[in-house]
């Protein structure tokens, strides 16, 4: 991801995504796809900080 993201100037981040489900039809921009994968990757981090924290084991630092 680091590297398409350092090679996308400003109007590719903006280009939509378009795809069908279910019978619907969505519309993202990359950058709001990214932005959602790392949101929700930053909270699984968060879940396994707190989990390891709790058992009293280490966390990376």
């Amino acid at each position: 991801m680091h590297d398409a993201i350092a090679r996308w100037m400003h109007d590719a981040i903006a280009q939509p995504i378009h795809w069908q489900w279910r019978g619907q039809e969505f519309t993202y921009s990359r950058q709001y796809l990214i932005w959602s994968s790392l949101k929700h990757d930053i909270h699984h981090g968060g879940e396994l900080s707190l989990t390891l924290g709790m058992h009293g084991l280490a966390t990376i630092e």
